[in-house]
């Protein structure tokens, strides 16, 4: 994924708002909506 903004707080906010939006997609399509899950990694 990539998100543009001019500090770490914007770009979590767009982030966030992009993955709402997602999920409204889902619901509205009644697309079964996926279990959060958490799988990070620093390289």
């Amino acid at each position: 994924m990539y998100c543009r903004g001019d500090s770490r707080e914007e770009i979590v906010a767009l982030i966030r708002e992009a993955i709402d939006l997602h999920i409204e997609d889902l619901a509205a399509q009644e697309i079964p909506i996926p279990n959060p899950c958490l799988d990070s990694e620093f390289v």
